[in-house]
């Protein structure tokens, strides 16, 4: 063995990211989300003054790039491989409460302004942590409730 492939850990293993280079992509990654959502906001409550009710067919774009997104990441990281390990109905469950949720903030913006609809929709990430733990026994370490804490 080499004296490089040593430093490297295994034969052929990439180095391990640390500190910073680690974290940047993934913060990166939520500061641009962040930005699409502001304005995804910003445009629906300008829609909603005009009178304009096409709350699904506004979050349609939304559902076709996560589709695109998470069918191109299972290919690279499983080969194609399909998903068995979850059965297809929890996923469809998953994507009808999504797609109503989805339906009900976009709807609100016709009831209240931004900032009440935005608060509202911060609070969610709280309440499934409590929900996630109350009713399939999840537990959380603190890095995921100082996560979600941020985020609220």
């Amino acid at each position: 063995m080499s004296g490089f492939s040593a430093a490297r850990g295994s034969e052929g293993a990439a180095p391990q990211k640390s500190g910073l280079a680690a974290v940047l992509p993934a913060l990166l990654a939520g500061q641009v989300l962040s930005l699409v959502l502001a304005s995804t906001a910003v445009a629906t409550e300008e829609l909603a003054h005009r009178g304009v009710n096409a709350p699904t067919t506004q979050s349609a774009s939304l559902y076709v790039i996560l589709a695109l997104l998470f069918a191109t990441r299972v290919v690279r990281e499983r080969g194609g491989a399909p998903l068995r390990a979850v059965p297809w109905w929890s996923y469809a469950l998953a994507a009808a409460v999504d797609v109503e949720a989805n339906f009900l903030i976009v709807k609100a913006y016709q009831y209240a302004d931004i900032t009440s609809v935005q608060l509202l929709d911060c609070f969610t990430v709280p309440i499934v942590l409590v929900l996630s733990h109350v009713f399939l026994r999840r537990r959380f370490r603190a890095a995921h409730v100082l996560g979600a804490a941020l985020c609220t």
